[in-house]
């Protein structure tokens, strides 16, 4: 039998109308689902454990639905008008460890068939935050991340990250410390 535990705080309500999205709060939901089968069947069982866990976020139409919550609470989210699922924060690390972290997700942690993680380009992470990623994934907005896109500048190519709470991308050092959400692409 599954227990589920509700936890009062401010993140974002689960199953309410789109109008009501960014007035209520529930911090958090205690128990495992998601961690075995296919990504349908994974999103099928949250959906079961954890019946109004889907959000629509206020500005679209757009709806995440959770794909998976182990022991620790690390989540992993599909964004259904994308069909990219979303890893929870995975810490910080330059660049190249970034893409070495996300790589590692298919073989490692997640192991979701036909879905290969990497770290998201620029535009992935941009189409996320238009679809209202902040709303649905806690903690998105706190920090920047990095992203699989490289710019060209004047001494050469800068490594660029994705600043949330603006949309923006900056060029960096690939060497600086960011930090890592993962994004799975969904094989058909």
């Amino acid at each position: 039998m599954k227990t589920l535990i509700l936890t009062i705080g401010a993140v974002a309500i689960f199953g309410c109308s789109s109008s009501q999205f960014k007035e209520r709060s529930i911090a958090s939901v205690n128990g495992q689902c998601g961690l075995a089968g296919k990504l349908s069947q994974r999103i099928e069982d949250c959906s079961a454990m954890f019946p109004t866990f889907a959000k629509q976020t206020s500005d679209s139409k757009d709806m995440w639905m959770l794909v998976s919550q182990n022991e620790q609470g690390t989540q992993l989210w599909y964004d259904n008008s994308t069909d990219l699922v979303w890893s929870d924060l995975r810490g910080q690390a330059s660049q190249a460890d970034a893409k070495k972290m996300c790589a590692s997700l298919s073989a490692n942690l997640y192991q979701i068939p036909m879905v290969d993680f990497a770290l998201p380009s620029g535009l992935e992470f941009s189409m996320a935050r238009r679809n209202g990623i902040a709303e649905a994934v806690s903690k998105f907005n706190q920090t920047n991340y990095w992203t699989s896109t490289s710019l060209e500048v004047s001494r050469g190519v800068a490594s660029v990250y994705f600043k949330p709470k603006t949309g923006d991308l900056q060029g960096n050092d690939a060497s600086t410390l960011a930090s890592v959400r993962c994004v799975g692409h969904v094989k058909h």
